[in-house]
């Protein structure tokens, strides 16, 4: 669970997970299709394209399962208010960074890409993040209108969701809002992908996306589609060099601290406060109470898990529910 106790999600260690804000019925950022098949999808992905080759894998290991374990250093690191992921295949080291900030509302995706091959690396990278359409129930209920009454803009690098969200019980008792939500980076992208059946292509899944296939962004927004957050981005990586891209999930109810927020943590350093804001946060939380038995696994669950549970039980984020 990541979560400041507003933001929540829930990130499995392939990059899989819903996200929300204060309410997981009502406020649903982030579409999980649970207890379906293929499990653990859809969720906050990367896919790493080799635009010499036309080769593509993603950066979490899924949803491009095809890629062959024993080909692939994988290793995820579940921490103290976040998860990363780190692969190494095809001579490019990937690492997905995930946390919500204490002091803000909002979901970064910090990916780090490391050409360790002994040759120049031309690569594309697409993100994936398909919204609900914020009201949990209806999204999963009304196929036939979920995508029409989607409200979706993209906007010199930002995708805007202003979906009218439905809160009352039945058609008699309908209150409709307004929440408005978006999708970023804090690199410029040189292409972009708004709705997710486009992106996905006929009859086609997360594992195999026409656009990643083809590497051409459709350059599609819409109202009255799926909504989907891709970003294009090129890498151009010398044989050692890394390059950083840092993402954002964030839904509120006006524009205006959105776009302050936009602005703030399109500023690497302000990410890097963050997280090392966050990490301090545990350690004055594990700091409270310490322990020493002649058990090392013992001291861990004192220490650490515990209290980590403790705190997810606690928090909001253990409400993460399908209804």
């Amino acid at each position: 669970y990541i979560s400041n106790g507003r933001h929540c999600g829930l990130v499995t260690h392939t990059g899989g997970g819903a996200s929300f804000l204060d309410d997981p019925h009502r406020m649903r950022l982030l579409r999980y299709k649970f207890h379906l098949t293929p499990y653990d999808r859809p969720g906050r992905y990367a896919y790493i394209r080799d635009q010499q080759t036309g080769h593509y894998w993603s950066a979490t290991w899924s949803p491009v399962v095809t890629t062959p374990l024993v080909k692939m250093k994988f290793e995820c690191r579940v921490g103290m208010g976040y998860n990363r992921i780190t692969t190494e295949y095809n001579g490019v080291r990937a690492e997905m960074l995930y946390f919500v900030p204490p002091d803000d509302d909002i979901e970064i995706w910090r990916l780090t890409l490391t050409n360790i091959s002994k040759q120049p690396r031309k690569l594309r990278t697409f993100s994936y993040a398909e919204w609900a359409v914020w009201g949990v129930v209806r999204d999963l209920h009304n196929i036939d209108n979920a995508a029409t009454c989607a409200r979706y803009a993209y906007d010199d690098g930002v995708f805007w969701h202003t979906t009218p969200n439905d809160v009352g019980a039945t058609i008699v008792t309908a209150t409709w809002v307004h929440p408005i939500g978006y999708f970023t980076s804090d690199a410029k992208p040189v292409g972009y992908d708004g709705s997710r059946d486009h992106f996905l292509g006929a009859y086609r899944d997360e594992s195999r996306p026409i656009v990643v296939e083809t590497g051409k962004p459709t350059n599609l927004c819409a109202n009255g589609l799926y909504p989907l957050g891709s970003l294009a981005h090129d890498w151009n990586l010398k044989p050692g060099q890394s390059k950083t891209v840092a993402f954002q999930l964030a839904a509120g109810w006006k524009k205006p601290p959105l776009v302050r927020l936009i602005a703030r943590y399109r500023v690497p350093a302000n990410v890097d406060k963050a997280f090392a804001k966050l990490a301090d946060s545990w350690t004055d939380r594990l700091a409270t109470l310490q322990a020493t038995t002649p058990d090392n696994k013992s001291n861990t669950v004192v220490h650490t898990w515990a209290p980590s549970q403790v705190c997810s039980f606690a928090s909001k984020a253990r409400a993460v529910s399908p209804v």
